[in-house]
């Protein structure tokens, strides 16, 4: 295939004969020949210009044609919505299970088959293994662990001694709080 036999390349060809026709060539009604008969340069430019129309039709065509697609998926969202809410109504109005709903293009529920033993026996051992990979405990094994001891908190002073409280007993290194002596106070 030859660079003319392809539209986008004649077309090229097409816009640069026309201007070197409109520049070199101006608009007389002096007759030329001209694909085997004779006009004038004015129609010789005006036959070419027609081709080019067609040319800027199919542009002008294709654009139309992307801004409706750019459209259409704008519009996807509020359609798929809009066909979702068609469904729920018809399967209220009818029934989830209802033979009736295929007269409008909606499928039924596939039937929920139960796993067979094989697979059953699989699922459980998935299971067990990633309980106990992540450590996940049950409440009862979780209760049957007892309850941890509660937090204790001390205090340390800048030379990383233990600090008194205010009203409190002094906390010692062992974490144990020992009472101090009771505020003297003269009544």
């Amino acid at each position: 295939m030859s660079g003319a036999d392809h539209a986008g390349a004649l077309e090229l060809k097409f816009r640069a004969m026309l201007a070197g026709l409109r520049r070199e060539f101006p608009p007389s009604t002096e007759s030329v020949r001209f694909g085997g008969r004779s006009m004038s340069s004015g129609e010789m430019v005006a036959l070419i210009q027609s081709t080019l129309d067609t040319f800027e039709a199919v542009h002008q065509a294709e654009g139309a044609f992307r801004q409706a697609v750019v459209n259409r998926r704008r519009a996807m969202k509020g359609s798929r919505s809009i066909y979702e809410d068609a469904v729920f109504f018809l399967k209220h109005q009818l029934g989830k299970n209802s033979p009736r709903l295929a007269q409008f293009g909606v499928a039924l529920p596939k039937d929920r088959r139960p796993p067979t033993a094989e697979a059953a026996a699989i699922s459980r051992a998935k299971a067990a293994a990633t309980r106990k990979a992540r450590g996940t405990l049950g409440k009862r094994q979780r209760l049957a662990l007892g309850r941890p001891p509660e937090p204790v908190l001390q205090v340390l002073g800048a030379d990383r001694q233990p600090l008194r409280v205010a009203g409190e007993g002094a906390v010692d290194a062992a974490g144990q709080v020992s009472e101090g002596p009771e505020p003297s106070g003269t009544d």
